[in-house]
Formats: structure tokens, sequence, C-alpha cells
């Protein structure tokens, strides 16, 4: 073969190759490119949440619609309060509620960050919160304390179809450390809020059901309110009528009764008759809240004291009669 034919052969052929993997790179590169963009949206590789009752049964499933995706994770502002409310860790929130309802995450970034309320038996969106509250077990009747994007928090009831008992208008709303013995669930016939720089007790629906206060509402119980003036306790009823003209270093409650320490001595008080129910008890522990430096706990018709020393182990106990009170 003549060498210039060759020559051109060869140059053609190396062209057509050439071209042919520009090609092919090219193809290979938008592929990629598109496959990245995809990724990114999370459009072609959906994830999907598996939903199941409380016996493990699967009942439902989500299909996410972007990457961050995933049961809701809980957080909770009561840190930055007096109030002494039922301590907990925030967490992944992965109880499905009534066996119809879930709280999830889905989101393309932060900025789109929100809370999603899904219908499992409808299949749909109810609707997106900022944050909700949960502790170390639920409210009674399938409450819950929601928020919105404004930080304002409300009630919603999740016992059968969807509904706001209390509109998201408070800057803060918790419960009290108060367990129903039958469902072991928090009591949630009223809650402690904040709004306007005023403080009160409130029912489910949101309506004040005591005097308002300038001071930060620390405990209740049905009966009284402790509040936190400085750096002293204070008792009112929800009439607002001071009980007790003393200021203390701590006051809570347990049933009708208050629980008041003033320079590390614990006494146990009837407010209504204003007679002692325990004698004055030396605390060894001056850390006096959420049980740090005591237990109490009422059992048939038994109140009974337990004194904490270092490493929260019990030192003495104390035990009084309420049948003679």
């Amino acid at each position: 073969m003549n060498k210039k034919i060759f020559l051109v052969i060869t140059t053609i052929l190396l062209f057509i190759f050439l071209s042919l993997s520009g090609i092919a790179l090219y193809q290979k590169f938008i592929i990629k490119l598109d496959i990245k963009i995809k990724n990114k949206n999370n459009i072609d590789n959906k994830k999907t949440i598996t939903l199941t009752d409380s016996n493990n049964n699967i009942i439902g499933a989500y299909v996410c619609k972007y990457k961050n995706c995933d049961y809701a994770k809980y957080t909770t502002d009561d840190e930055n309060y007096e109030f002494e409310y039922p301590i907990t860790t925030p967490n992944i929130y992965k109880n499905v509620i009534n066996n119809r309802y879930a709280f999830l995450y889905d989101y393309p970034n932060k900025e789109g960050k929100a809370i999603i309320l899904y219908d499992i038996l409808e299949k749909k969106e109810i609707t997106t919160f900022k944050n909700f509250k949960n502790y170390y077990t639920d409210l009674e009747n399938n409450k819950f304390i929601v928020q919105n994007q404004d930080n304002l928090w409300g009630i919603i009831s999740l016992i059968d179809d969807y509904k706001i008992l209390c509109d998201l208008k408070f800057n803060y709303i918790s419960v009290k450390d108060t367990l129903d013995s039958e469902s072991n669930n928090l009591i949630a016939d009223r809650f402690v809020a904040k709004k306007d720089n005023k403080w009160m007790i409130i029912d489910e629906n949101g309506n004040s059901i005591s005097k308002t206060f300038d001071s930060m509402i620390t405990s209740y119980n049905g009966l009284y309110i402790s509040i936190i003036n400085g750096s002293k306790y204070l008792v009112y009823d929800y009439e607002g009528n001071l009980m007790d003209n003393y200021e203390y270093d701590y006051i809570n409650f347990i049933s009708k009764y208050g629980i008041f320490v003033n320079n590390n001595i614990l006494t146990i008080k009837d407010i209504e008759k204003n007679i002692k129910i325990s004698e004055d008890i030396p605390l060894i522990i001056n850390n006096y809240k959420n049980n740090n430096s005591f237990e109490i706990n009422i059992e048939n018709e038994q109140l009974i004291i337990k004194i904490k020393k270092d490493n929260l182990i019990i030192e003495k106990t104390y035990t009084y009669n309420l049948k003679q009170e």
C-alpha cells in the first residue's frame, strides 16, 4: 500500500476514534452530571420510611422527596426557664401515634427544614411545624405541644382526627412532671404558659385558668402555683392570693401538699390548713430541683421522703401517715 494512502487512512481512523471517544466521554460526563444533579435533589434515589404500629406491624410507608428524610427529632426550650419540667433528652421520635400519625423530616436544606405531621391512613401531609415537645413519656390522650415557624407554641390533639386544641400563640408552654397512674402518661389537663411577658396556667384549649403573674412560674398543682421572684420562691393560689408570707429557697408540690426548702431544711405542709405534715428535715445536697436532693412519694396514704447524699444514694427515709392529717 502506498505510504501516503496508509497515512491518510490512519489519520482518518484516528480522527474517527478520537471523535467517538470524545463523544463517549462527553456523554459519560453528562450522564454523571445528570445523576449528580438528580441525587442532589434526591429524585432518583428515593428513600422510603416504613411506618409500623406498636406491635411492629407495617401499616404504611412514606416516600421521601429529599435526602434529609427520617423520623423527626424533637427538642425543648424548657432548659431556658426555671419551670420544673419533665426531664428529657432531645431525640428521634419513632412512635406512630394512634396507629395513624407520624412526625417526619423531609427537606432539601436547612432553610427548608420543617417537621411534617403525616397521616398514614390518608397518605398525606397534614401540616408542618418547626418543633414539638416530647418527654420521657407522652402526654395523655395523644396531646402534643408544638411550635410554628414564628417560634410560637400551641397544643394539638391526635386522639382521633387532627385537631388544634390551643392556637399557636404562646412564647412558652410546658407541663408538670406528674404521671397518670393508669395510663402512665403525663397528666395534661393544665399547662404553664408565657405570653407577652406574662405567666399563667392554661387549660388544654389555651384559656387562662389562673391570675397572670409578672414573675416566672416554677411549678403548680390543681390548687397552688409557685413563682420565683429574684432568687426566692413564693406560693399563690390560682386567684393570685399569697398563701405564705415567707420567701423560700425552693417550692414544689406533691398532690395537694407543698414542698418547702429554706436554709437546706425540707418541710412538707398542708397549705390550705397551714400545718406541717413533716418535721423539719436537714438536706445533704443543696441542689433541690428535679429530685436531686430528695425523692417524695405518696403510697397507700403514706408520705415517703427519701433524702439523698453523694452519688444520689439514699441516706435516710422518713414516713408520715396522711390518714392522721
